[in-house]
């Protein structure tokens, strides 16, 4: 009955997957897949497993440092080592997969939407165009990574973070490190940095496939598969998104579809105790629609993306000396075609490849010395053929950058942690940064109490395009850096052994040099100055292992010091970054795994923007979501699901011109062997 079931759930999902372009199944992804079928055996259902999974993570950190007073989980990404949470001294948000899982996320960009200090805009439906506003700095200046690959396209006008095609699917859980990281990472982390940390698969191979569909056409399907036995371990997933969408602009009729092929992967092997490898990679084949008005041959974007990445990692004198290697590429190619598009043809490539080598010296048991070296090497082209060859615009062009940082991570009595660390950046054409952090975090002995505060440097490097694409004479070749200064510091308090905890932190950020164009010059110059300033607060309530209740505000003052572009001047806030923000969730895990259910909340304050006829600053309205998830277990081998967005219908624009969902119904179901 479960294996007649299953393979009736895959024939139905076999015509989706033979629409994945040739060359993925002439790629090592068609290898995993086939290796993946023959081990048949129950995947771990996330949701299900939500609360068993977030205490063995505990454990984890209490068998390295000793029972501690506040839960627990290890993050990577803000010391670049394995710490436990409570020893960063920066701000950190960790979304596990079992969170996404139970409010049963699509999009990187939905688990983001309601993390403190984050403010995600969306210019329409699934695939259209986001950005990342991290602490009310720019758009362009938050680094998005997957496993430390760059996730940006320098064929883009300011480099940004491409983050609209991104599924959570083969995701473990996302790292979200507020504050200026440049120490650490290098150009683009003034705001902060988001890293996304794939799967490691372990245990006896399983295998699931999901079927999903609902409102705007939807169709959703989803492969998976995972397993280790210590010195090998995979896991792997191939999915296949389609929506018929809804028009993105919010006078149009017609709808702006969206399909997503990705295909992602993560193979480990490790030789012995001293060497251990890893392979990653995520391919993803897009397209999407946009808003043509009168234009009965859509035009749309077609867009091929990949992460590839290979990072061997060995150590020396009993592990005090761990060294990892990582050599990594990052590509988008965008292709605009359809009947308009046809007529102003333009392509769009960027390309980053990178090797990181990173040491680790365990000076004593309390103190760890990080040491690196980095190569960079950014390519971007882009191409718009106008009617006019006079204005026909383009370019292509490529930069080279190497890095030295260093850390150095101390603890005293399992109560007190700083870290102290310098970079130092070296770009081919336009000169050196130098840029430093500290950070500290102390626990009152046998109070539940945390104080942990850092102050930094970080910069952005100006883009390719604003450096070199001549169009219409705008570009600029001797642009600086954009540079800023920045500071938080917070206190956390937890009571009833950790069921109740809350926190508040406050934040600074000052960034000169800001690059904007400017219509006197006719150039983009570095002129602009901005501050942004507020308080992130968290309230967690854990009465039992059946309930999870978590709530986050976010109060931000983003203004213009000294303003240039267009519509701001100096004082007033800057745009699209809302002064007032809440979220979170409320989950209730029936006994005995039987299923769930999560509402969740966004609420987002009025905010500046552009109207999109007149172009002049207005005030966007406010408005409130709520989300409602839920599953059900059947038996060990099926799993239904289903969703509502906008559970009350709520009309509003996230970008104004743009629509946003309103009150969507979805539902499927996930068999596993």
């Amino acid at each position: 009955m479960r294996l007649a079931s299953s393979f009736s759930i895959f024939r139905s999902l076999l015509p989706w997957f033979r629409n994945f372009p040739p060359g993925f199944w002439k790629s090592g992804a068609a290898v995993a897949l086939l290796a993946a079928l023959p081990f048949g055996s129950p995947v771990i259902r996330a949701a299900e497993k939500e609360a068993a999974g977030e205490e063995s993570q505990e454990e984890s950190v209490k068998d390295k440092k000793k029972k501690l007073p506040f839960r627990e989980v290890v993050v990577v990404t803000a010391n670049r080592i394995e710490s436990p949470s409570s020893r960063v001294g920066s701000s950190v948000t960790v979304i596990t997969r079992e969170e996404m899982a139970r409010r049963q996320h699509r999009f990187v960009l939905d688990a983001l939407r309601d993390v403190a200090g984050v403010d995600i805009r969306r210019s329409g439906g699934p695939g259209q165009p986001a950005s990342i506003f991290m602490r009310g700095t720019d758009s362009d200046h938050t680094l998005l990574l997957i496993d430390g690959v760059q996730v940006h396209d320098p064929g883009s006008p300011a480099g940004a973070a491409v983050l609209g095609n991104l599924l959570v699917d083969n995701i473990d859980r996302i790292e979200v490190v507020r504050g200026p990281q440049s120490t650490l990472y290098g150009s683009d982390a003034i705001g902060g940095v988001i890293n996304i940390i794939t799967r490691k698969g372990a245990g006896t191979p399983t295998f699931s496939f999901t079927a999903e569909g609902g409102a705007f056409g939807t169709k959703n399907g989803i492969f998976r598969s995972e397993g280790g036995n210590g010195k090998i371990n995979y896991s792997f997933s191939a999915t296949r998104f389609d929506s018929d969408g809804f028009s993105a602009a919010s006078n149009n009729p017609e709808d702006d579809g969206y399909t997503n092929r990705t295909v992602a992967g993560r193979f480990g092997v490790e030789t012995s105790d001293r060497f251990q490898i890893d392979f990653l990679f995520r391919v993803i084949d897009s397209r999407i629609d946009f808003d043509a008005f009168t234009d009965p041959d859509l035009p749309r974007t077609d867009a091929d993306q990949s992460v590839f990445k290979v990072e061997p990692r060995w150590s020396a004198f009993r592990g005090r000396w761990q060294q990892k290697l990582g050599i990594w590429n990052h590509s988008i190619d965008r292709d605009n075609r359809g009947a308009i598009a046809d007529f102003f043809p333009s392509a769009f490539r960027g390309r980053i490849f990178g090797v990181d080598w990173q040491h680790n010296l365990q000076l004593r048991d309390h103190n760890t010395m990080t040491l690196g070296l980095e190569f960079e090497r950014q390519d971007g082209e882009g191409q718009v053929s106008l009617p006019f060859p006079p204005f026909n615009s383009g370019f292509a062009a490529d930069q080279d950058s190497s890095a030295f940082y260093f850390q150095d991570y101390w603890e005293w009595k399992e109560r007190f942690s700083s870290t102290i660390g310098f970079r130092v950046d070296d770009y081919d054409d336009f000169g050196t940064e130098a840029t430093y952090r500290l950070a500290g975090s102390y626990e009152l002995p046998g109070a539940a109490t945390r104080f942990h505060a850092s102050v930094g440097t970080g910069f952005k490097a100006p883009s390719l395009s604003e450096r070199f694409d001549a169009s219409f004479g705008s570009n600029n070749p001797a642009l600086d850096p954009e540079e800023s200064f920045g500071f938080d510091a917070g206190v956390s308090q937890a009571w009833r052994a950790g069921k109740i905890s809350a926190g508040l932190t406050f934040f600074y950020n000052d960034i000169d040099d800001m690059i904007v164009f400017v219509g006197s010059v006719g150039k983009v110059v570095n002129i602009e100055k901005v501050r942004t300033q507020g308080v992130e607060t968290s309230l967690e309530f854990r009465p039992n292992r059946n309930w999870i209740s978590r709530l986050n505000y976010t109060y931000t003052d983003a203004e213009a010091v000294r303003a240039a572009s267009f519509g701001i001047t100096d004082g007033e806030q800057l745009l699209r970054r809302p002064k007032n923000k809440a979220g979170g969730s409320i989950s209730y895990l029936f006994p005995g795994n039987a299923g769930q259910a999560t509402l969740s909340l966004l609420y987002v304050g009025t905010r500046r923007d552009l109207d999109p006829l007149t172009f002049l600053t207005v005030t966007a309205e406010d408005y409130f979501v709520v989300n409602l998830a839920g599953s059900m277990r059947l038996n060990d081998a099926v799993d239904l699901f289903a969703r509502i967005d906008n559970l009350f219908d709520e009309d509003y624009q996230e970008v104004l011109g743009f629509r946003s969902p309103d009150f969507s119904l979805f539902g499927g179901v996930t068999i596993a062997f």
